[in-house]
C-alpha cells in the first residue's frame, strides 16, 4: 500500500521509471507457459465464462507473469491484454472471497506487474482506463491495486494519459463526500441514535466498497498531489469543491467509545490514516496555487489553518 508521507522528496518527476524488476535487463525465466501457447490460452479466457474454470485459467498465467521481464513481453501484451480486459468486462465485482473476486484480483494484480516501458506505452491508455472503471465499482483489496496502477501509469506516461485525471478527481470527490457516511455507519452516532458496527458486522477488505474504505481514502491525497504537479491547469477547476470536503473531513472524529471497542479500533486506525493524508493536502495546496476560496466553506469547527486553507489569500 502507497504511503502518504508528505515531503518534497515524494515529487517525482515524470520520467520516472520502474526500479528493481521492473527495470531489470531482458533475461530467460521459465514460464508455465510458452510463447506458442499465449494465443490459445487468451482464447480460452476470453471465451470461458465458467467462474472455478476462469479463475484456473488466469491462475496459470499469474504463475508465470515474471516472463514480462523477458523478450517475450511484447507478444505477452498482444495476446493477455484483450483477455484481461474481456475478464474485467464480463465478470462483475463481487464483494465474497469467491472465485470471481480471485479472477479480478488476479487479473488486476498481473496488471499492476507489467513493466513500464516503451512496450507498454502503446496500451497505457487500455490499462489505465481499466483501473479507473474497474475503481469506481471494487471492493476495498482490489480498489488498493487499482489506485497503485493509476498512480504508476501517470508518473511513468504523462502527457498522454491527461484525459483520465478529471474522471480520477471526480471519484475522489465522491469519496470524500460519503466520507461522514461511512464514519457514522461504521462507529455510530448517539445523537443520530446510530450504533458502532459489532465485531461480527465490520466488514472484510473484500466486502468493504471502495468508496466507503477509509484505505482507499488514505491513498487518494498522494495521486491527487502527483496529478496537480503533473497536470496543473486541472487545479483551478477541482480546488474550490475538493478543499472544503476535505476540511469537512478533518473536522470529523469518531466517538470516544469506538477506540476502546476492539471492533473499533482498528478501523479507528485506518480513519486517523485517511484524516493524516487528508491534512497533507491541505497543508501543501497553499504552494500549488493562489486560488482564492471563501471562508465560508469551512464548517464551525475547522481550525485558523483550515480557515487559510480554504481561502488562499494572494501572497
Amino acid at each position: 500500500m502507497m504511503r502518504a508521507r508528505w515531503s518534497d522528496s515524494q515529487v517525482f518527476p515524470p520520467n520516472t521509471t520502474k526500479s528493481d524488476a521492473r527495470s531489470a535487463p531482458l533475461r530467460s525465466h521459465p514460464s508455465p507457459l510458452a510463447r506458442s501457447q499465449f494465443e490459445a490460452h487468451a482464447k480460452k479466457l476470453i471465451e470461458n465464462d465458467k467462474p472455478k474454470d476462469r479463475l484456473a485459467l488466469v491462475t496459470t498465467v499469474r504463475e508465470g507473469i515474471e516472463i514480462v521481464n523477458t523478450a517475450e513481453y511484447p507478444a505477452f501484451l498482444a495476446a493477455f491484454l484483450p483477455a484481461f480486459q474481456k475478464v474485467l468486462e464480463t465478470t462483475p465485482p463481487h464483494f465474497e472471497d469467491g472465485p470471481e473476486h480471485k479472477t479480478r484480483n488476479a487479473v488486476l494484480e498481473m496488471m499492476n506487474r507489467l513493466p513500464h516501458n516503451e512496450h507498454l506505452r502503446p496500451h497505457d491508455k487500455l490499462v489505465l482506463g481499466l483501473a479507473m472503471d474497474a475503481l469506481k465499482t471494487e471492493n476495498e483489496e482490489n480498489a488498493l491495486i487499482c489506485l497503485r496502477i493509476i498512480f504508476d501509469l501517470h508518473r511513468n506516461f504523462r502527457p498522454s494519459l491527461e484525459s483520465e485525471v478529471a474522471p480520477f478527481l471526480e471519484f475522489v470527490c465522491e469519496v470524500y463526500k460519503g466520507v461522514g457516511e461511512t464514519v457514522t455507519s461504521m462507529f455510530g452516532d448517539a445523537t443520530a441514535g446510530a450504533k458502532p458496527l459489532g465485531p461480527e458486522d465490520v466488514p472484510t477488505s473484500v466486502q468493504m466498497k471502495a468508496t466507503r474504505s477509509f484505505k482507499v481514502q488514505t491513498e487518494c491525497p498522494l495521486i491527487v498531489m502527483l496529478l496537480f504537479q503533473l497536470y496543473p491547469r486541472y487545479i483551478q477547476t477541482t480546488i474550490p469543491s475538493l478543499i472544503p470536503m476535505m476540511v469537512q473531513t478533518l473536522a470529523l472524529r469518531p466517538p470516544r467509545c469506538a477506540t476502546s471497542q476492539m471492533s473499533s479500533a482498528i478501523p479507528c486506525l485506518f480513519f486517523v490514516s485517511c484524516e493524516a493524508a487528508t491534512r497533507g493536502v491541505r497543508a501543501g495546496a497553499p504552494r500549488l496555487c493562489r486560488h482564492v476560496a471563501r471562508p465560508s466553506a469551512c464548517p464551525r469547527s475547522a481550525s485558523p489553518a483550515d480557515v487559510r486553507c480554504v481561502a488562499w489569500w494572494p501572497h
